[in-house]
């Protein structure tokens, strides 16, 4: 996985053609948004803090009636009527084109769910949905969830952490995201975190990128943590992260 740094080529900027859709003064919402789904220019989902669900419908974002008051790190799907967002405490909820409700978390009951925050999600199909965070990357087929047991639990000493799904196909995909020390409650700060990346083939994830701390808890160099993919096809994918683009070329 080729990375290079590009901190100081990239600054904000109001770019031409750029247009604010929703501004501090004339948005629905105080919260902060965190992730956003477009499937056509009518119609749109942003998700955020506090549960907040913004609906885009060409004209105007409206606030939708959420089933929780967890934040929403990240919202996707493919048609009107199957969209999903994921959050805090394994939150999982699903948009069937009448309402928001809330579905079954993948999370084991046994599990304290506030050491499962979800941040990522990426839709195929009603029966093949993936979502993922911290130590937990999981599949729904229509029915039921699996774990993935590609991902490190969170009780381990090295936490693993999915911050982005991207899905060509039922066959194509990458997971990236981040892996850290565990210390108690709380983990390392963020020069601590390192880049993390798995590649889906259709039958398992391959671990392609994990470098940072090894198993006695002492770190190693390695590239930033990754926070966005986009996968184009089984030879290229794009990452962005921490002061860094990385590029797959199979």
């Amino acid at each position: 996985l080729e990375t290079q740094l590009r901190c100081a080529s990239w600054r904000p900027t109001r770019a031409p053609g750029w247009s604010a859709s929703a501004t501090r003064a004339s948005s629905p919402t105080a919260n902060t948004l965190r992730g956003l789904v477009m499937m056509s220019s009518t119609d749109g989902w942003a998700v955020g803090d506090q549960g907040t669900i913004l609906h885009w419908d060409g004209q105007a974002w409206l606030v939708v009636g959420s089933p929780t008051d967890m934040t929403l790190w990240a919202v996707a799907g493919r048609t009107t009527d199957d969209v999903w967002a994921v959050g805090d405490a394994g939150t999982v909820v699903h948009w069937d084109g009448r309402e928001w409700v809330k579905i079954t978390s993948p999370i084991p009951s046994d599990h304290l769910p506030s050491d499962h925050h979800l941040h990522a999600v990426a839709v195929l199909s009603p029966g093949d949905v993936w979502v993922g965070g911290l130590g937990v990357l999981a599949h729904w087929n229509g029915v039921t969830w699996s774990i993935d047991p590609s991902v490190p639990p969170v009780l381990a000493l090295v936490i693993h952490d999915i911050r982005s799904i991207s899905m060509v196909s039922s066959t194509i995909g990458w997971a990236v995201g981040n892996v850290a020390l565990r210390q108690g409650c709380h983990f390392c700060s963020g020069y601590d975190l390192f880049a993390y990346g798995l590649q889906w083939n259709g039958n398992t994830w391959q671990t392609i990128l994990d470098t940072g701390w090894n198993p006695s808890g002492s770190p190693q160099t390695g590239p930033p943590p990754l926070r966005g993919v986009l996968t184009l096809s089984d030879t290229e994918a794009w990452a962005v992260g921490d002061f860094s683009v990385a590029h797959w070329d199979g």
